[in-house]
Parts: structure tokens; sequence; C-alpha cells
């Protein structure tokens, strides 16, 4: 930026980040098969070549139900598939703290009850990596999340307002229930 350099390269082997996004639309590198999007970060973390992480790989594609599109281009997949190998590439990293940007849009039934099942639920003793901790989600539509186990915060100003469960968010203010859990705008 302006001439300067604002960021440094990792030093080889560096430890990953406990901290990853998982944009809307996936952002994947186009030039790059979905296996070779999944053995990214772990080659740049480890400093080693695609090959030696073949077996990570195949077990994350496998987890993610994206075995039959390893060999595609991220453009030759629909929507949905590049948002689960996004979360696929993310979940390499082990994370603790997980960023989601509306995974849920643009998606059809079944796949939002994917997300849903998969954010929920339990590790399985096939994954490959466990589930983070403390999963952050920007969305339009709080509806979807809705469910009882997990806790609720909002980011107003600037600052964050912990609104607790579902109950306790039941139980807030009916302009606050009503603005959370009113149908998301129409797209102009």
């Amino acid at each position: 930026m302006r001439g300067r350099t604002h960021s440094r390269p990792k030093p080889p082997g560096r430890a990953a980040s406990r901290r990853v996004r998982v944009w809307r639309r996936g952002r994947l590198f186009g030039h790059l098969t979905l296996a070779q999007n999944l053995a990214l970060p772990l080659c740049y973390h480890r400093n080693c070549r695609p090959d030696a992480v073949e077996v990570e790989v195949d077990r994350l594609l496998a987890q993610f139900e994206l075995q039959p599109l390893a060999l595609r281009l991220p453009g030759q997949v629909n929507g949905a598939c590049r948002q689960r190998a996004a979360l696929a590439r993310a979940m390499a990293l082990v994370p603790e703290v997980l960023f989601l940007d509306d995974p849920l849009a643009e998606l059809n039934t079944a796949q939002v009850h994917w997300w849903l099942n998969w954010l929920g639920a339990p590790p399985r003793p096939t994954d490959v990596r466990s589930r983070p901790a403390t999963i952050v989600v920007a969305t339009d539509d709080l509806r979807p999340w809705l469910a009882d186990d997990r806790q609720y915060a909002l980011l107003h100003d600037g600052r964050w307002q912990v609104l607790g469960n579902r109950d306790q968010l039941a139980a807030s203010p009916a302009s606050l229930r009503r603005e959370l859990l009113a149908e998301p705008p129409a797209p102009r």
C-alpha cells in the first residue's frame, strides 16, 4: 500500500492461526482444484509439498462429502460446494475460533440442513479435525441458527452485547427480538 509492504511472509513451519475465516462464496483459488485448495494451508504452514498431505486431504474431502469433486476447479462446481470446500480448507488448520460470513446465504434447504448439522454435531471418530470451540457467524437472518445450545451476542456500534441462549433471547425486549428475528431485506 502506497509503496510500502505491510505484511511479512511467515517463516517456514510457523504455526497456523487459531482463528480462521470462511468467506461467503468460499473465495477459493480458481486456478487450483478443490483438493489443491485444501492442501494449500497445510503445505504453507508445514513448508511441504502437496503429496506430503495427500492422505489428510483425502480424509478432509471425505469428511466434507467432496470426494467426487476433488479434481475440479472451483468454477466447475456450484456455490454450495465451493463454500463447503472453503469450510474444509479452514478446518484443516484446526481453528479454535471459526468466523463464518453468512454461510447459509444462497443455499437450498438441504444444504442449509447440512451446514447446521455439521456445525452443531459433536465430532465423529472419522473426522480429520475437531470442531472449533467458538463459531462466530455474521448473518442477515438469525432464524436458522436458533437452537437450544447456542449462545448469542450482537455486535452493535463496535461493542458486543451478550444476549444469552434462545430462552434469554426470547425474553429480551420486544423491539430487539422483532429486529433480530425479522425477515431479511429483499436483495435489490
